[in-house]
């Protein structure tokens, strides 16, 4: 079973754009978990959830503390 980080979206939205990513960028280093730009999309827009590893993949990428992601 796969554990879902319950993100808040805007947050990680904000962290993307903030470290200057795109959301293809994002796909493109996530494609090991095969992971595309709509599922980032989807994870910003509130549709879908990253799982906990997935959420730590993102937090090195923007350089930021898991934890920003649950304000």
């Amino acid at each position: 079973m796969t554990l879902q980080a319950n993100i808040t979206p805007s947050v990680l939205a904000w962290a993307r754009e903030s470290s200057g990513y795109s959301r293809q960028e994002v796909a493109e280093y996530m494609r090991a978990s095969r992971v595309t730009e709509e599922t980032v999309g989807q994870w910003e827009s509130g549709e879908r959830m990253p799982s906990f590893s997935q959420l730590e993949r993102l937090a090195l990428r923007y350089r930021r503390p898991v934890a920003v992601f649950f304000f």
